[in-house]
């Protein structure tokens, strides 16, 4: 069975797709593609979110010092708080595709 890819979020960084069938989504950020199951990605937004509260007004904006878990225990995202900003503005698109596309499955 191959995949039916929906778009959640396209952007100059990357993308966020889920598929339809399995439920598998992939997060593709700049040089970097995840795939991962619902849960799973309940969990890396949730960690993003909370990375993306902290106040990094103090650190510079380009500096490599923000640690992002995946589901793979030996895999990590490292990025800049700029990166994470974009991230998370992504992530924040997909989430409201999704409550979109559930709206819309009320009804049809």
């Amino acid at each position: 069975m191959s995949c039916d890819f929906q778009f959640l979020c396209y952007c100059d960084e990357g993308y966020i797709v889920r598929c339809k069938q399995c439920r598998h989504y992939q997060i593709a950020f700049i040089s970097t593609l995840i795939t991962v199951d619902e849960a799973n990605f309940t969990v890396f937004c949730s960690h993003v979110r909370n990375k993306a509260a902290h106040n990094y007004a103090y650190i510079n904006r380009d500096a490599k010092i923000i640690i992002i878990p995946t589901s793979a225990s030996d895999v990590n995202l490292l990025l800049t708080p700029n990166e994470l900003s974009r991230l998370y503005g992504m992530l924040e698109e997909a989430d409201n595709e999704i409550k979109v596309q559930e709206l819309l499955g009320l009804f049809g």
